[in-house]
């Protein structure tokens, strides 16, 4: 038991980092042409808010079974979300390269709002925090979580609409099925 949960853990924290560098990569480059100092700050405050990130999905992968069972429906339409977003990523890295570019990237605009996000939640709590475009570690810190939890949250209803879609095929299948039986009888 205790071997397989280990297995399970090692199993999900691949998937998830593989999954997490592709997917915060975009993110990542626009953030570096767009911050303009402390960027090792920035840096290591990205790279605090993606390791938090990976180990929430890896223990959430590994203790939630249906997540991680490719038989199921719903584990089904988790992996077909995350490769969807995967795709979408890819697809953003090269215009997000360049300055002129990455204003067609989605991961842009999360960013966007995510600093929106954070730096009316600083001023509201009256928190010192500095700006994004200083590198301040807790703003980057509270803008990257910020963004990730946009990316999981459209991570989450594009897995519910394949989820939908493959409920529909197999609602046709057993119906099939049944035909076929009948038939046969």
């Amino acid at each position: 038991m205790q071997q397989e949960v280990h297995r399970y853990l090692a199993s999900q924290f691949k998937k998830w980092l593989l999954h997490g560098i592709l997917n915060a990569l975009p993110s990542f480059v626009i953030a570096l042409q767009i911050i303009e100092r402390n960027k090792q700050t920035a840096v290591l405050a990205m790279l605090a808010a993606f390791a938090l990130f990976i180990a929430a999905f890896t223990i959430c992968g590994t203790l939630i079974e249906v997540t991680r069972n490719k038989e199921n429906l719903i584990g089904r339409a988790i992996a077909l979300g995350a490769r969807f977003r995967t795709a979408t990523a890819l697809c953003s890295l090269i215009p997000a390269c360049f300055e002129n570019l990455f204003l067609v990237c989605p991961d842009f605009w999360l960013g966007y709002f995510a600093s929106i996000i954070t730096q009316l939640s600083f001023d509201k709590l009256q928190l010192p925090g500095g700006s994004l475009s200083d590198g301040e570690f807790s703003a980057v810190f509270f803008t990257t979580i910020i963004e990730g939890l946009m990316i999981s949250g459209i991570l989450v209803f594009t897995a519910l609409i394949f989820l939908s879609f493959l409920q529909d095929d197999a609602a046709h299948r057993q119906q099939r099925e049944w035909l076929e039986t009948k038939k046969a009888r």
